[in-house]
């Protein structure tokens, strides 16, 4: 018996009426429900024969298998050198699958949504001047940051709601309530996927989060608290953000130790473009005394298909680090990223350029990524590249490219199911 929706991010069954277009791919209402429900998870349910949610979650099953290296890519990868069989996920590999998870979220049509959802989303977009008419057979990733923020909420709660799901650790049960966690600390539960974090809206516009962590039998800790208010206006918004830290450690008494004030502000520039910029100020207290020893600075400016994005970082020495990132996206789908990473006094340390692609081609999926790294410090360079194609029952992938522990490798995976 499916499970029904129990959160206001859930994805809900279909029952608002197809259009005419969907009514041919997928037959009338009557056959579509006798089909049953498509179950992700304990975490929501959608109508199988919508062919928008059907896409999104075989694509989503796809990427997932690739992540977890049991497609043809997989096989390469190892055939290659560059990946071991184990059966637990790594962090880069659970980073990918939430990824991947906010992607399928994103493909999804607004008419999935739980209504509450649905209506929230409808109202942000009409704040923002946003036509809403057709709304309900629009995907979430074309809304925009209203979309975006959606798919990314709606990932978060599951993560939070069933980690042991989430990530498919097989240590999941052994988590025993309070005296596990006393026994080995806030590190192990983490590991599990249970993050000790908690995040409360106080009203529209307050936003309290709270994180801990401890180690084994309490020997130390740290209570982290951010409390952030935003003020909205016509095309923009403030955040001003509040946050303090206290913790003790062994043989120590718990006491304050870190207080932050920062301030973002993003707005609409013109019809297309979307500018964010923010600052925010640490200090930490020293001997006694509260000392200012951080200052973190980030800007973007963007619209569909563009990005440029900058983060400078300064401690009481003057600059530390920094970052510049460029992202496009061109006619078929790709993207393509530009970065350079700056170090103390903005020194230039590392170059890197990146290519990904996944899109339909000729009644399949193609996949292809690129990347090169060029670290100034070290004058050393890493370059890789893989490619892949489904369609059915065939399943190839291409791995190759060179790096300083392994010089160069190259690896080719086939899958054929019958």
């Amino acid at each position: 018996m499916p499970i029904r929706p129990t959160s206001s991010t859930a994805i809900r069954p279909t029952t608002s009426a197809p259009s005419d277009a969907e009514n041919k791919a997928t037959g009338d209402s009557n056959t579509s429900k006798s089909k049953g429900a498509s179950r992700f998870g304990d975490g929501f349910e959608a109508s199988k024969g919508d062919p928008m949610v059907d896409k999104a979650v075989t694509r989503f099953a796809e990427r997932a298998e690739r992540i977890m290296g049991r497609d043809a890519m997989g096989l390469a990868r190892r055939s290659a050198g560059l990946d071991s069989d184990k059966a637990e996920l790594t962090d880069a590999q659970t980073a990918k699958l939430k990824e991947a998870t906010i992607d399928m979220m994103k493909e999804m049509p607004v008419r999935a949504l739980a209504p509450e959802v649905a209506d929230r989303v409808e109202a942000r977009l009409r704040d923002s001047g946003y036509d809403v008419s057709g709304l309900k057979d629009k995907k979430l990733g074309e809304l925009g940051d209203v979309g975006s923020d959606v798919a990314k909420q709606t990932v978060e709660n599951f993560k939070a709601d069933h980690p042991k799901s989430f990530y498919t650790l097989a240590g999941g049960l052994a988590v025993a309530g309070a005296a596990y966690a006393y026994k080995n600390g806030s590190e192990a539960l983490t590991k599990l996927g249970v993050k000790p974090e908690v995040s409360k809206k106080l009203g529209d516009n307050t936003k309290l989060d709270l994180k801990a962590k401890w180690g084994a039998e309490f020997n130390s800790s740290e209570v982290s608290g951010d409390l952030r208010h935003t003020i909205k206006g016509d095309g923009q918004s403030t955040s001003l953000k509040l946050g303090a830290t206290a913790g003790h450690k062994e043989g120590e008494n718990f006491d304050l130790t870190a207080l932050r004030l920062g301030i973002s502000h993003e707005r609409n520039v013109g019809d297309d473009w979307r500018f964010k910029t923010g600052a925010m100020v640490s200090s930490t207290r020293v001997d006694g005394d509260f000392q200012v020893n951080r200052l973190d600075l980030n800007s973007s400016i963007s619209r569909s298909g563009f990005a440029l994005s900058n983060s400078l970082n300064f401690d009481r020495d003057g600059m530390k680090s920094g970052a510049v990132h460029l992202a496009v996206k061109d006619a078929v789908g790709g993207q393509a990223k530009l970065s350079a990473d700056l170090g103390r006094d903005f020194e230039l340390t590392k170059l890197s350029a990146s290519y990904r692609l996944n899109t339909d081609y000729r009644g399949g999926n193609l996949f292809a990524e690129g990347k090169a790294v060029y670290d100034l410090r070290n004058d050393n360079y890493d370059a890789s590249m893989s490619a892949g194609y489904r369609r059915g029952n065939l399943d190839v992938g291409v791995v190759a490219g060179r790096n300083e522990a392994q010089g160069n490798y190259a690896g080719v995976g086939l899958k054929w199911s019958f």
